[in-house]
């Protein structure tokens, strides 16, 4: 199904919409640090890369200003797995996170 043939998914405020990238079959050589305690990790799956889809309207300061992020439409981020809700009605895989569930940003 070609992405011109998804119906249009606005999320929330707050919210963003992520395309899962596929499981790589080996390692990437490098290792994000995590600074939950180690025992919440036991047993989880390991962070995933993906590719931000959409996002909803930034929440805004007590001043009206929208805050300011390091990520937008098409920037490659890690998510955690477990979290967000997924969205199973299409061939690819799609979850919906809050903003600050966004771990890090993957830059050239």
């Amino acid at each position: 199904m070609d992405a011109s043939r998804l119906p249009r998914i606005r999320p929330k405020q707050g919210q963003v919409l992520v395309e899962l990238l596929p499981e790589p079959n080996q390692e990437r050589g490098f290792v994000l640090p995590d600074n939950r305690v180690v025992k919440d990790r036991i047993g989880r799956k390991p962070l995933r890369e993906a590719v931000v889809h959409s996002c909803g309207v930034w929440p805004t300061t007590a001043k009206g200003r929208p805050f300011a992020y390091e990520f937008h439409k098409g920037s490659r981020v890690f998510v955690d797995p477990v979290i967000g809700m997924e969205l199973r009605s299409y061939p690819r895989v799609f979850r919906i996170y809050n903003w600050n569930d966004i771990l890090a940003v993957v830059t050239a």
